[in-house]
């Protein structure tokens, strides 16, 4: 009988990240995060973008070298189709709407997962990407219990999702054609009502062909949702496989602080591998806005006291 290990095959999985070079800087912390925690996956990474400067890509390079289980590959995207529906840039670009782009633009993918750059990956993403859909052509949380979902603009959608966290069925929306082409269409028909443009068009077009996955691959996090009003603990912030900071964003938040400190880890590692990286995680708390003081300093004995207090007084009122 033959000694010799017979190497198994690998996973080979696609991942898909919308940016701008303002935001390219802080992939290289997200893509460490999913390439740490998934060493027994390949991945094909595609990035949509209309620019990102050579020291951006030598970052991204590195972290991939140093994994060595990625290949990428940088999709150049044009913003006409964007600024002719005088589409409202969000955050400075028009790169959060490229996540429509990816059926037409990939005719080779057959699924893919989209990750927003502001998420952190703390553990295996093998379940959500071999997820069984169910005859879905999307995958994603949900947003909330309401069954309708109407924004303020009055359009009324199917239940909402959040766009953070994506896994498209690129075969079967091809086969439903309702790739592309399709989104574009009633993205335009539609763009002076959206409130959050493309997560919007995807409750739109996708109402009835969601698979909604369980919240921990897209744990998100808001400034009107302290961790506080969970009683959660740092240990079942770690537990989570994705968050998803939205507010404030993942490379603002003090170090000391437990959702700070999971983005510090991964931050000094990457920062080992690429060097400078073009910012620093900051130490203080100023370092927020106003508006963000509350949510950084929420997990505090302080602040929880205030909310319990706050609550009783709430409840038992006459």
């Amino acid at each position: 009988m033959s000694s010799e290990v017979q190497e198994t095959e690998r996973d080979r999985v696609s991942l898909g990240y919308s940016t701008s070079d303002l935001y390219a800087k802080y992939l290289p912390v997200q893509l460490w995060g999913v390439l740490e925690n998934n060493a027994d996956l390949d991945f094909d990474i595609y990035v949509f973008t209309d620019y990102i400067s050579d020291i951006n890509i030598e970052r991204i390079d590195k972290v991939l070298q140093h994994f060595g289980n990625a290949k990428i590959k940088y999709i150049k995207v044009e913003n006409s189709i964007f600024e002719e529906a005088n589409t409202p840039q969000w955050n400075g670009s028009y790169a959060t709407y490229y996540k429509l782009l990816f059926e037409k633009k990939l005719p080779e993918v057959e699924r893919i997962l989209h990750l927003d750059i502001d998420t952190i990956c703390q553990g295996s993403l093998r379940p959500l990407l071999s997820i069984d859909m169910k005859g879905k052509l999307i995958a994603a949380r949900t947003e909330g219990a309401a069954k309708k979902h109407v924004n303020s603009h009055g359009l009324e959608m199917e239940e909402q999702i959040n766009a953070g966290v994506v896994l498209f069925d690129l075969r079967a929306i091809r086969a439903a054609n309702l790739g592309t082409d399709f989104l574009l269409k009633v993205f335009v028909e539609n763009s002076a009502v959206l409130e959050y443009p493309e997560q919007d068009i995807l409750n739109l077009v996708y109402a009835n062909n969601i698979r909604y996955f369980d919240e921990t691959y897209n744990r998100r996090y808001w400034g009107d949702e302290p961790l506080l009003h969970h009683r959660r603990t740092k240990s079942w912030v770690l537990e989570q496989i994705t968050w998803h900071i939205l507010k404030p964003k993942p490379w603002t938040l003090p170090r000391w602080y437990w959702l700070g400190r999971a983005y510090r880890k991964v931050y000094l590692k990457t920062k080992v591998i690429t060097g400078d990286l073009g910012y620093e995680q900051p130490t203080r708390l100023d370092s927020l806005k106003k508006g963000e003081m509350f949510n950084a300093f929420g997990t505090s004995w302080l602040c929880k006291l205030l909310y319990t207090l706050k609550t009783a007084l709430r409840h038992n009122k006459p």
